[in-house]
């Protein structure tokens, strides 16, 4: 596919997805390589995401909800360990949760699950023209 729909209200949190095609731009001049450095190419969807956008739809589907189903199932396994009651004083906390590793990775979690979000909807978006 070589025309993708361009969506610049997700360029800054999706940037691998928005369609826009970035050519290499000057960033700065690196006094340690004494050389200017730049920015590299930016595809308008990243390689390894148009491969998924590629899919035919029972691949995409099977691909999505494999993803999807773990991610909701570790998100309700991490927050139920996250309640663990947390035995120190000095932890501003009563539970688990007052770990920044443990906030973290449920963080993480819950935004791998808006990236498939957002690769489900652009997916329908190439797919229904």
């Amino acid at each position: 596919m070589e025309e993708y729909p361009q969506h610049p209200e997700w360029s800054e949190k999706y940037p691998a997805i928005d369609g826009i095609k970035r050519s290499p731009s000057f960033s700065r001049y690196d006094e340690t390589v004494e050389a200017d450095i730049y920015t590299s190419d930016k595809a308008p969807i990243r390689s390894d995401i148009e491969k998924i956008l590629l899919m035919n739809s029972s691949d995409f589907n099977k691909w999505l909800s494999q993803r999807r189903e773990a991610t909701e199932e570790m998100i309700e396994k991490y927050k139920l360990f996250s309640s663990i009651p947390n035995l120190r004083y000095d932890s501003g906390t009563e539970d688990m949760s007052a770990y920044s590793h443990v906030r973290g990775h449920l963080s993480t979690l819950e935004e791998g699950l808006d990236y498939l979000e957002k690769i489900k909807q652009l997916y329908a978006e190439i797919h229904s023209s």
